[in-house]
């Protein structure tokens, strides 16, 4: 998975290719990534299923856990005033994975790129 990954870095010109700037865009490349890896394992079927049930997994809260010390900081950090927030290159699903895991009782704001429509770091 780690050569098909660079292999795939590799194939694009990373200064102009954005990969999370919309679901659609990121379905595109998560396809893109598991039609290599699907032709290195030599399978030629169920890719769309595959890519399917990916996503839908990837999006569910419950697959998701944090480190066992992220609240005890994030507290920490609320206490002392800190502005709080999330940005992160991942699809619009990132705040309901986040409410759900409980950080948007620690944050004042909650980002994707995909909701943005733009990938960090955009200078």
């Amino acid at each position: 998975m780690r050569e098909q990954w660079a292999l795939f870095r590799a194939s694009v010109d990373l200064q102009t290719t954005f990969f999370d700037t919309s679901d659609e865009i990121t379905r595109r490349w998560w396809a893109g990534f598991n039609a290599r890896m699907f032709r290195t394992l030599g399978m030629a079927e169920g890719r769309e299923a595959f890519l399917d049930g990916l996503w839908e997994a990837f999006g569910r809260p419950e697959n998701w856990e944090l480190f066992p010390d992220v609240e005890d900081v994030l507290a920490e950090l609320r206490k002392r005033v800190y502005r709080l927030g999330v940005v992160s290159n991942w699809d619009s699903r990132l705040s309901v994975v986040c409410q759900r895991l409980g950080l948007t009782a620690y944050t004042d704001f909650i980002l994707a790129s995909a909701v943005a429509g733009m990938e960090k770091p955009n200078f």
